[in-house]
């Protein structure tokens, strides 16, 4: 015997560490990317093919091609976790490869043994599926056929393999396969896992599968597979030349890269046969195979603690959603997609408040941030880190997500469906860029256990959170070094920022460690809108619940039986039917808590009789819980809870009510909605309870609800299901105490367990809070509550008292949002309508818009009386405001349509846009926006065809009438008629045609309208789409580029259309050629021949021809390798535009072979300057370059080119760190001929966070430049860095006289950040208040503004500013000084004299410090009229009121309550103010004193005066009339009898 041959196992995953540079992960063959094109069409198709026999087919085979063969016939794929497939060598085949042969007998087929059948190799490896893999080894061929080449064998296997195991198959990516190759096999499959090494590549998934090899006496001499690869076509041609007389020695048959090959005792020949199982080298390579893929299923600790997180952390249980019937559903079974909504960048600037009426901010479904999501700002959650453009306008990849919600909106339910999909593997984006989600509740990190713990680590997180073993195998520790290092390929789901972060601070322990959790490369971090961001985010969305259709899609779940799987559609359409008539409602299901709350309680609704209001509803909802609970609670049986009586009820619950009611009260007054143990043990004594203990209560309970439900219930923090029943509890709360002449509104200190605090009676509350913000939907319930006990009419009168808001809006908000919840019988609710009707004339004068009628909640009579005024303006506005109402009530839609007709053309504008909004109109409603078409205004008609054109539905009739306006003489009107018909979904044939007829209308711009909508019709018919590509050939160019955008944005197109695109390429106009190759390189897929078409371009003899094909293949994602070289055969054009659209198509690859960056770097020898600006351009993109390719690029440090040495500056300056002799090389450049080279050099350098000395005294030389920008980038380099010689700072302070402005703005923007400046220093910085240019100005007044201390002769200096000629500088004065302890007298005058400015923003401001303003203001009564005109624009636009309680002047902003300290008695206070209101300022009749008069607008006067009349006839007063000519209405003057 000889022991020649050996045997080599290889696992991909346990390859020698001196190979990183080549592996790029644990299953990873190799790092190179090669782009592989295939040419097998004549080929025939591989087969997968099962024995029938656990013995060798005797008869040789006959099928060609490549097939695979099962050999293990009773294994299901869904019972096995792993492929074995055996590849026999050249010349052999499957069957003779792995077949003993009796010697004394070889032709006696009973004596044959193939060791990969039933009895041996399946016998001795569990849970695998075999294989044999057949393809064409014929090393010698008929001389009329070409020689294969060893890349040919590979692609050949490669395709076979792929095909017969993939294509219509749901095999499961990434099912490990193990190979078994024989002889020079295993050099034919190393070549062809090469060629799969490629992402690209239709093969990766192979390569990915594929995680180990056994080669049997396989010929090899290298490192590497590469190599391997590289010298097998040598082994080949030798094997052919001596026609099977090689033998393997143990040189050749030895990988370098595998530690200890196992040698056998045979001859070369049997190699790869085995007489039977008690064959000791049989049993050996066995048993090699067997270690193999136990050690592939356990995988690497890496994997196995991936493996544990995804099978033992994340359950399915752990995933279910509970709802609140308690029911556990699947996430398969119940999630509805959130509509999520990127969230706009703030303006680094503030804006002037715009006059034009907007949605108000007060309305309940805008509290709750309940709209209805545009669909152009929405985000799908599985495209959240696709590429998408920055702040900046640049692209960008997000990694750092910030998702914010209010409570019940689902956070918690996203981080599960994240979760859910992730493991599933169905977002393929996520699952390559990210190896793992680790899902950490931060309110977790708030354990006693864990905030003890002095250092907190990954290791302790995976322990603690996800379970993960710490001893043998450390699984914890494996994870921890790969997080520690800050992996990319992890992402942290951060749930909960808003309830850790003002706890866990400090720069110790679980702080120090929470600090680095946010500050993670990846990162999705969830939130209540309260919490303050991390820092450095790529994306902030909003997640604002469902959409309209998603409630519908949820309540066709609701009402489906699971076991048959039937929904109940008469239920869903008493649903639908429902949410159709309740406007509010149809809002607040938004929320997926509501929507679950309505479903479960939808039998409790009196059919009959279902509630109008919200209080009402809530009312059934809670009841319907209670019964719920009461079973929970163990207070009775389910059987007797279904019949009890809601007073039943009750009673037996009385404890758990008031506990629940306290418990809003007090987290409401405190403004806590997150419950945590320490402020739950506050409430031991004032709430007792009888039967179960308080956390095991809270913990039965529907209406609360806890994030850490695996955690003991004493430690878990509970929250309301949604924040309105908190406030609806809490209202509950407070009406018990109403009517109570003894009853006291009780609260706790947080943390006492002892101590009770008792806060005031409850109408002394009223007064104090009604005007807060965060109170409002609590006094909507309160109102609510006390009209179902015929209490309403007192609470309204006591609203009516003082304190009452001196500006008007915010009380009249509180008002209406009150009577919103009452019966229309409150005897007061005409006058108090009849006041709201005033107040909305009066914004309309007074501040030009109608915020008050945008709210749903404004009264349907006060809006009609409003509408009836004469002012058209006023109605115009009031209209307009229609327009941003979630709903307007059918009366109200009478009374627009009314407008249609008015004499002014703004009123009919406004009225068709207040209409057309509407999901639902009458039909004599449309017809009449319809009949707007032909008005004599274009305006309107225009209006109306926009309107028309977007609502969902239309009469034939409406859409005949739109139609006709295709022949508008107006061009802008043909081209809404076009906008509006060409984008609606479903077109009768006719108007269609007549949209298409178009294409040939005289104006440019309605063609290209009718391009546009046309082509992005998901349906059109050939001939349509023939007249749209017949635009191809227009005569205008912006209509040629046009058709190409509107055809490129078509999923599909038939090939000669495409091939007209890439006719283009050879267009006359370069805009038409760019489009052309942009909508080609676009594309996701070309079929073959549009490819050889944009091809055969490359060979024009244009230049700009072949540049246009060069883009349009270049930067394809794929491209078969001829192609590919022809692009890169280019890069030797004639012309050097060519060469340059080579190297941008290329450098634009995320991933290039280094082949092609050597080719590009090749060019950095170009004789074209803007060629070697390219390639430096494009080679800067790239993270990582070879050192010969640096080095190349430092070489152009010194190109004659000024453009090429900046681009070579910038290129260096992106890396992270470069060698000191590159630094010094890039210094030089500080004194380069050309300024721009200069500066970027200073500006690269300024970047590096650490300089030599030498190199830093070279920047501070620049100070002196003679070019400005030079100059300007020397002093922001200098001054960001955090320490200065004294020497080198005074230099950057002399810059502050520098006679550039650009530069004396740096300057002062970089010292006046200095947190330490010395005086003089500060006086220079001080004295650019005075520059002629006003950026310097402005620059110096901010930084001056931030600096916490300020100098007696600075501060005059800024209080000087106040008189400033702008108005940006003197807002900015006021922002500067506000905030200041101990101003001078005469500052503080200065500032209040701003309430007179001309400028709103400056009034603005100064209102703000005057609210703010700890000195008391002397001398403000002269300006009480301005500061109330201030207030009083503010207050239409928030929740702003100013009122006197108890002596104090008070201002109730959203954000807290203020008092003025200011000189003067309420007395006083409240002359100045009736002496400075609006002459047409609207009083309530009521309200009015002797003496006093009260203005009523000629509006509504006629309808009030018989009221009034009648109010007043056995009053004690009388009252005069006067007409008041020059305010258009009537004065009422209060007398006595």
């Amino acid at each position: 015997m000889t022991t020649n041959t050996a045997l080599q196992t290889t696992r991909f995953n346990e390859l020698d560490q001196n190979l990183a540079a080549v592996w790029t992960n644990g299953f990873c063959l190799l790092g190179g990317m090669i782009c592989v094109f295939i040419w097998l069409s004549h080929t025939r198709r591989p087969t997968l093919a099962t024995s029938t026999a656990n013995t060798p087919d005797p008869s040789p085979p006959t099928r060609k091609g490549v097939y695979l063969e099962e050999v293990t016939c009773n294994r299901a794929e869904v019972d096995t976790d792993i492929d074995i497939i055996a590849i026999h060598g050249l010349d052999t085949s499957s069957r003779d490869t792995w077949t003993w042969k009796d010697p004394g007998d070889p032709k006696n087929r009973r004596n044959w043994v193939n060791w990969l059948d039933q009895d041996m190799l399946p016998a001795s490896v569990d849970r695998v599926r075999i294989f044999t893999c057949d393809w064409p080894a014929d090393l010698l061929i008929p001389s009329d056929l070409i020689q294969k080449t060893i890349e040919e064998y590979a692609l050949l296997l490669l395709d076979g393999i792929e095909s017969a195991l993939f294509a219509g198959s749901t095999r499961q990516r990434g099912r490990p396969i193990v190979f078994i190759a024989s002889c020079l096999g295993g050099l034919v499959l190393i070549m062809a896992l090469v060629h799969a090494d490629d992402k690209r590549s239709r093969y990766y998934r192979l390569r990915e599968s594929a995680r180990g090899i056994v080669f049997l006496a396989t010929p090899f001499r290298g490192t590497s597979f590469q190599d391997v690869a590289a010298w097998a076509e040598t082994g080949l041609r030798a094997k052919a030349s001596i026609q099977g007389r090689v033998l393997v020695d143990r040189s050749s048959a030895t990988l370098d890269i595998i530690r200890d090959p196992l040698p056998l005792d045979r001859p070369h020949s049997l190699m790869n046969k085995f007489r039977g199982s008690q064959c000791p080298d049989y049993q050996r390579v066995a048993s090699k195979i067997r270690g193999m893929v136990e050690n592939i299923l356990a995988g690497t600790l890496l994997e196995q603690a991936d493996t544990w997180i995804r099978d033992k952390h994340y359950t399915a249980d752990r995933l279910k959603i509970e709802r609140l019937s308690g029911e556990l559903l699947a996430m398969d079974q119940c999630y509805i997609n959130l509509a999520i909504v990127e969230q706009p960048g703030q303006s680094a600037g503030r804006r002037k408040e715009s006059r034009e009426t907007t949605a108000s901010p007060f309305s309940i479904l805008d509290r709750q941030k309940i709209t209805v999501p545009d669909k152009t700002i929405q985000v799908k959650l599985s495209e959240v880190f696709s590429e998408r453009k920055g702040r900046d306008g640049l692209p960008i990849h997000p990694r750092r997500i910030l998702i914010r919600g209010r409570a019940g909106v689902g956070k918690t339910t996203l981080c599960k469906k994240i979760i859910y999909e992730f493991t599933k593997g169905t977002w393929s984006q996520w699952n390559e860029l990210f190896d793992r989600v680790l899902w950490v509740p931060l309110r977790n990190l708030k354990h006693e256990g864990r905030r003890m713990m002095p250092v907190y680590s990954f290791a302790d997180l995976l322990s603690h959170e996800f379970s993960l073993p710490t001893n043998q195998p450390n699984l914890a520790g494996e994870l921890s070094s790969i997080l520690d290092a800050r992996s990319g390929k992890t992402l942290f789901l951060l749930d909960g920022l808003d309830e850790v972060s003002q706890d866990l601070t400090g720069d110790v322990g679980v702080a120090r460690f929470f600090t680095e959790l946010l500050s993670q490369p990846n990162i999705i971090v969830t939130t209540r809108p309260s919490a303050k961001p991390p820092v450095k985010l790529d994306l902030e969305l909003e997640t604002i619940g469902f959409g309209p259709d998603q409630v519908d899609e949820y309540i066709e779940k609701s009402f489906m039986n699971p076991k048959t799987t039937k929904t109940d559609q008469g239920i869903v359409n008493n649903v639908r039917s429902f949410l159709q008539k309740h406007w509010l409602i149809q809002g607040l299901i938004r929320i997926p808590i509501q929507l679950d709350a309505l479903c479960y309680t939808w039998e409790e609704f009196d059919q009959e009789a279902v509630p109008s209001t919200m209080t009402r509803i809530y009312d059934n909802i809670v009841q319907k819980l209670w019964k719920k609970d009461i079973i929970r609670l163990e207070k009775i049986k389910e059987g007797y809870a279904k019949v009890s009586h809601a007073a039943e009820i009750d009673q037996k619950v009385t404890a758990e009510i008031a506990l629940v009611e306290c418990l809003a009260f007090n987290g409401l007054y405190h403004d806590i909605i997150d419950f945590t143990p320490e402020y739950r043990a506050s409430m031991v004594n004032l709430c007792p309870l009888q039967d179960l203990p308080l956390d095991e209560t809270l913990s039965r309970l529907s209406f609360l609800r806890t994030s850490d439900t695996f955690s003991n219930t004493e430690n878990r923090n509970y929250h309301f299901i949604h924040l309105t029943f908190q406030e609806y509890f809490a209202a509950r709360y407070f009406v018990r105490r109403w009517k109570n002449d003894e009853g006291q509104l009780w609260t706790f200190t947080f943390g006492s367990k002892d101590t009770n605090t008792k806060i005031s009676r409850p109408k002394e509350f009223l007064q104090k809070h009604k005007y807060t913000a965060r109170y409002d939907l609590f006094w909507r319930f309160v109102a609510g509550l006390l009209d179902g006990r015929e209490q309403a009419l007192e609470f309204m009168n006591t609203i009516e008292k003082e304190p009452l808001d001196l500006l008007g809006p915010t009380h009249q908000r509180l008002v209406m949002h009150c009577l919103s919840e009452i019966s229309s019988s409150l005897l007061r609710r005409e006058d108090l309508e009849n006041r709201l009707a005033q107040w909305l004339l009066f914004e309309c004068r007074f501040n030009q818009s109608a915020r008050l009628a945008t709210e749903v909640e404004f009264p349907e009579g006060a809006l009609k009386t409003a509408l009836l005024c004469e002012a058209s303006e006023n109605q115009a506005i009031i209209l307009s405001s229609l327009a941003e109402r979630t709903m307007i009530p059918l009366s109200i839609i009478e009374h627009v349509a009314g407008r249609l007709d008015d004499e002014d053309a703004d009123v009919r504008r406004a009225a068709v846009r207040a209409l057309c909004g509407r999901s639902a109109l009458p039909d004599e409603v449309l017809g009449a926006v319809a009949g707007r078409l032909g008005d004599e205004d274009k305006h309107v008609r225009i209006a109306a065809i926009r309107a028309l054109g977007g609502r969902l539905t239309l009469p034939y009739e409406v859409l005949a009438a739109a139609a006709a306006r295709l022949n508008d003489d107006d061009l802008a009107m043909r081209i809404a008629a076009v906008e509006a018909l060409g984008r609606r979904s479903a077109l009768p044939d006719n108007i269609l045609v007549a949209v298409a007829e178009r294409l040939d209308d005289d104006a440019p711009g309605v063609r290209k309208a009718v391009v546009e909508v046309l082509g992005g019709r998901s349906a059109l018919s050939d001939a349509i789409l023939a007249a749209v590509a017949r635009r191809l050939d227009d005569e205008d160019s912006t209509m040629r580029s046009a058709t190409i955008m509107a055809l490129g944005r078509r999923p599909t197109l038939p090939n000669e259309l495409l091939v007209a695109v890439v006719g283009r390429l050879v267009d006359g106009d370069e805009d038409v050629r760019s489009t052309a190759s942009w909508v080609l390189r676009g594309r996701p897929a070309l079929p073959g021949e549009v490819l050889s078409a944009v091809a055969g371009r490359l060979d024009d003899q244009r230049w700009y021809v072949r540049r246009g094909a060069v883009e349009a293949l270049g930067r394809r994602s794929t491209l078969p390798d001829e192609m590919l070289a022809a692009v890169m055969g280019l890069l030797d054009d004639d012309n050097s535009a060519v060469r340059r659209a080579v190297v941008e198509t290329l450098g634009g690859k995320s991933a290039l072979t280094d082949k092609v960056l050597a080719a590009m770097a090749a060019r950095l020898d170009d004789e074209d300057s803007l060629v070697r600006w390219t390639v430096i351009q494009a080679l800067g993109g790239k993270s990582v370059l070879p050192t010969n390719i640096l080095a190349a690029v430092v070489g152009r440090l010194n190109d004659e080119c000024w453009y090429v040495r900046r681009a070579a500056v910038r290129t260096l300056g992106r890396k992270s760190t470069l060698p000191n002799k590159v630094l010094a090389a890039v210094a030089k450049r500080l004194d380069d001929s050309d300024e721009d080279v200069r500066s970027i050099t200073v500006v690269v350098l300024g970047r590096t966070s650490t300089l030599p000395n030498d190199v830093l005294m070279a920047v501070a030389r620049r100070l002196d430049d003679e070019d400005w920008d030079v100059r300007r980038a020397a002093v922001e380099a200098l001054g960001r860095r955090s320490t200065l010689p004294d020497k080198m700072l005074a230099a950057v302070a002399g810059r502050l006289d520098d006679k550039d402005s650009d530069v004396r703005w740096v300057a002062v923007e970089e010292l006046g950040g200095r947190s330490a400046l010395s005086a003089e220093m500060l006086a220079a910085v001080a004295r650019r208040l005075n520059d002629k240019v006003l950026d310097v100005r402005c620059a110096t007044i901010k930084v001056l503004g931030e600096r916490s201390v300020l100098p007696g002769e600075v501060l005059a200096a800024l209080a000087r500013r106040l008189y400033d000629k702008n108005s940006t500088m003197r807002r900015a004065a006021v922002e500067a000084l506000g905030g200041r302890s101990a101003l001078p007298d005469a500052i503080l005058e200065a500032i209040v004299g701003r309430l007179d400015d001309q400028d709103s923003d400056v009034r603005s401001a100064a209102v703000d410090f005057i609210t703010s303003a700890n000195e008391k203001l002397y001398h403000i009564g002269p300006l009480i009229a301005s500061l109330h005109k201030a207030l009083l624009e503010r207050s239409f636009r928030e929740q702003t009121s100013w009122y006197i309680e108890q002596c104090t002047v008070c201002v109730n902003l959203p954000d807290s309550i203020r008092e003025l300290n200011i000189d003067m008695q309420q007395n006083d206070v409240k002359e100045w103010i009736n002496g400075v209101q609006p002459a047409e300022y609207p009083w309530n009749i009521d309200e009015a004193a002797v003496g006093e008069t009260v203005f009523y607008s000629s509006d509504i006067w006629g309808s009030r005066k018989m009221k009034l009349r009648e109010d007043l006839q056995t009053a004690p007063l009388r009252f005069s009339i006067s007409k008041e000519a020059k305010h258009g209405g009537h004065r009422v003057t209060m007398m006595e009898t």
